[in-house]
């Protein structure tokens, strides 16, 4: 069972669901806001999302089968612990009960059409893991993407079917803030999508896929990252002198929790010269993203 568990990010999914949850119940709920989703139609949601995620998981380990034996030997599950045969009949059977889940949702509500949010997450998905890693640089945006949409998916079910002219600006004004963490989680993922890249390059050259740090070389690529870092921490600053700025208690959270480990963050990746510098990289931004992320009940 644990295997199967390594193999769904078991871990990663957990930091889905507290996002969600931080986000409806400690946000949403107290904004003030007409909303749509009640506690069993915002669980429907909620597991449609991890169980689409999970599946995405599963598939992307499937095609990087190869890879995965050079860079991470002792990490690799499927043909070892789970057969592929078995990993395939996973990946199809979460992602109808999560496409299910998301269409009862979206009927319930009366919005059908919203499933194609769902559709379109679990399409990207699987044709990220297929060919569109092999998409140079896109493929890291649209996968920082796809992982990020899941905090504009609950403000959109939530906000968006209460909405009319006469509430229009307040939740508009809610939705805004919501945006404004799908940026911050965008950039986080981003970044750690790189930085990812560097650490895989061994198998990724074997396979012949085409990442930055492969066609631009490292030197390159650290700049890359350390600009896009560099847009983060301004960022960060923005929205901590938009929101937090005249709370202390939250000001203060900002800056210890968010500002400085991303600072840290590009200090280590302007010093970096070995992979473990590059993996204590990717530690640190998962960090981040789960400090950052809870800012929002400060809010």
């Amino acid at each position: 069972m644990q295997y199967f568990f390594k193999l769904i990010r078991f871990k990663n999914l957990i930091i889905i669901a507290f996002s969600q949850i931080l986000f409806k119940y400690f946000f949403l709920n107290k904004s003030g806001i007409a909303l749509q989703l009640t506690t069993p139609l915002f669980l429907l949601l909620l597991f449609a999302l991890l169980f689409i995620a999970a599946a995405g998981y599963v598939i992307n380990d499937i095609y990087d089968l190869e890879s995965d034996k050079i860079n991470k030997t002792h990490a690799v599950i499927i043909g070892t612990k789970i057969s592929e045969r078995t990993a395939m009949k996973v990946y199809i059977v979460f992602n109808i009960i999560g496409l299910g889940l998301a269409y009862y949702l979206s009927f319930a509500i009366n919005h059908l059409n919203y499933a194609l949010l769902f559709l379109a997450l679990a399409f990207g998905l699987l044709k990220y893991s297929q060919s569109w890693k092999n998409i140079l640089i896109l493929k890291n945006v649209l996968v920082a993407f796809l992982v990020s949409l899941s905090i504009l998916i609950l403000g959109f079910y939530d906000s968006f079917p209460t909405m009319n002219p006469a509430n229009a600006v307040s939740q508009m004004r809610v939705f805004n803030i919501i945006i404004a963490y799908f940026v911050f989680a965008f950039l986080i993922n981003l970044i750690r999508e790189i930085v990812k890249d560097i650490e895989d390059l061994k198998g990724d050259e074997k396979r012949k896929t085409r990442t930055i740090i492969s066609v631009y070389g490292l030197k390159t690529t650290k700049r890359i990252v350390s600009f896009l870092n560099a847009i983060l921490i301004l960022l960060t600053a923005y929205f901590t002198y938009l929101y937090f700025a005249l709370k202390i208690i939250s000001l203060l959270y900002m800056i210890g929790f968010v500002f400085v480990p991303a600072i840290l963050n590009l200090i280590l990746l302007l010093m970096a010269t070995e992979q473990k510098h590059f993996k204590n990289s990717t530690q640190l931004l998962k960090i981040l993203m789960l400090f950052g992320i809870g800012s929002i009940v400060l809010i």
